[in-house]
């Protein structure tokens, strides 16, 4: 069975300054795979040219087994492809109400959509209480789960999160990331993480990648990169 992404010796950048230098990498339906590595190594690159927000310079992006290299980012969501933006990016004087529909823009029907809202709000019992908040008073924590919330409902086949525990309590980074798991274990979403929360990232993924500079210098089961200690001493504080 082929993967349901498979990037291909990428290349991206910003301008005439190179960040991604042919990267390739693979996710499989139904798992969760992290990319790891410090601030500068390219992983928010990688997701950006994945999702279409920054043109590739070079290499491949198979998508559910369609070239989605040039593809505009607007059409991602219709595809099966949902990116949460590093810090959430909410539409602050709306309420969270609103974002979450704003998620399932691609459903015409407008029952689907109300189903959809209840079901990520019975998976997120906060966003119920906030429901007719204004997004931009919730903590930092609640606004990160309505953005995977909003991502949801729109029903991805595969969920990109960039740096999901930036600003959180760590408490609160392990309700999120539960939370991404009974999605997937619940939906069969797959998952690509790119988190610096290299400890908590291998948690909860099942393979990942480590990014240096822009190339991928280690892959493999999310315990055995774990228990590497290159990674343990590089990444890990340990």
């Amino acid at each position: 069975m082929s993967a349901l992404l498979t990037v291909t010796a990428l290349h991206a950048g910003y301008g005439t300054v190179p960040v991604l230098r042919g990267v390739s990498l693979y996710v499989n339906a139904g798992e969760i795979v992290a990319i790891v590595g410090a601030n500068g190594a390219g992983k928010s690159t990688l997701l950006g040219a994945i999702s279409g927000l920054l043109p590739p310079t070079g290499g491949t992006i198979m998508f559910r087994g369609a070239d989605v290299t040039a593809r505009p980012a607007h059409r991602g969501p219709a595809s099966g492809m949902a990116l949460v933006p590093e810090g959430g990016r909410l539409f602050p004087f709306l309420t969270v109400e609103d974002n979450l529909l704003l998620g399932g823009f691609t459903v015409a029907d407008k029952a689907e959509r109300l189903r959809r809202l209840n079901e990520v709000m019975e998976t997120f019992p906060i966003l119920g209480e906030r429901r007719f908040q204004l997004a931009g008073k919730l903590s930092g924590g609640e606004r990160q789960m309505c953005a995977v919330a909003r991502a949801i409902m729109s029903r991805p086949a595969l969920m990109m999160l960039d740096e999901p525990s930036v600003g959180l309590s760590p408490l609160m980074v392990e309700r999120i990331l539960a939370a991404v798991q009974t999605l997937v274990a619940r939906i069969g979403l797959s998952v690509l993480l790119v988190e610096q929360n290299t400890v908590e990232a291998l948690e909860v993924a099942d393979r990942a990648y480590v990014l240096d500079h822009g190339n991928f210098v280690l892959d493999g089961p999310a315990r055995t990169l774990a228990a590497d200690p290159r990674v343990q001493q590089a990444y890990m504080g340990l």
